[in-house]
């Protein structure tokens, strides 16, 4: 299929099933699968705003044994689309929105690359070229814990490049993530009033939080079309 556009979206992450296997943020099943399932929607909901081709990678046919590969493979999938730009997010950032979305593409269109940094030292987001991906060395990286973010900014740096620092956000990985996530003053967002709401209404217990750094997930790609301190 051809594009217009030259930047596309990649959503690197597990379905909402595996998530759930995968991420206990209380020990209520269907709560827990509720939670998940709602973050998932609500980065779909805010990625088809953009008009942005996107694509989803799921952990189905991601056959790669590295997250670095995996992630480099879903990836390269997009790229060999024609798009020689690309916006990488996992689906547990909520406070992630289409405008933040569409001003990594200006960014990205300036020759800037973009990098959302979480709370806990990862990333929720990485705008960068096609040209650019090729020279990142991804095993390098320590995926899936605090020095992401760092990790990422130290090989950008190194290539003598320019690149724009999102806001800081927090993502859902655990129990303590849903309180701070809760108690911040934010604007009203849908996603925000249905969490509030499920959590008001259900009696649910939570284990010991044990933070879980994956902002990007092992996952299988699937064409849709749609819409410096860490």
């Amino acid at each position: 299929m051809m594009y217009n556009q030259k930047t596309a979206i990649l959503l690197f992450s597990r379905t909402t099933t595996d998530e759930a296997a995968s991420k206990t943020i209380t020990k209520k099943t269907k709560l827990n699968f509720s939670v998940i399932n709602g973050l998932q929607k609500h980065t779909l909901t805010e990625i088809k705003k953009t008009k942005l081709p996107f694509f989803i990678s799921d952990e189905n046919a991601q056959k790669q044994h590295s997250f670095a590969q995996k992630l480099k493979t879903a990836a390269d999938a997009v790229f060999a689309e024609g798009f020689s730009r690309i916006i990488i997010v996992g689906n547990d950032c909520p406070e992630l929105s289409a405008l933040h979305f569409l001003k990594t593409d200006r960014e990205l269109i300036k020759g800037n690359s973009v990098i959302g940094p979480d709370t806990n030292g990862g990333v929720y987001l990485i705008g960068i070229t096609k040209e650019l991906f090729a020279s990142l060395d991804f095993e390098k990286i320590n995926w899936q814990t605090s020095a992401v973010c760092s990790g990422i900014v130290e090989q950008l740096q190194s290539l003598s490049t320019n690149f724009y620092i999102l806001d800081k956000f927090t993502d859902i990985n655990t129990y303590s993530d849903i309180i701070s996530l809760l108690k911040k003053k934010l604007a009203p967002i849908s996603f925000f009033h249905w969490l509030k709401n499920l959590f008001l209404h259900v009696r649910f217990s939570f284990p010991k939080s044990s933070h879980e750094n994956a902002s990007f997930s092992h996952l299988t790609i699937i064409s849709r079309r749609g819409p410096p301190q860490c």
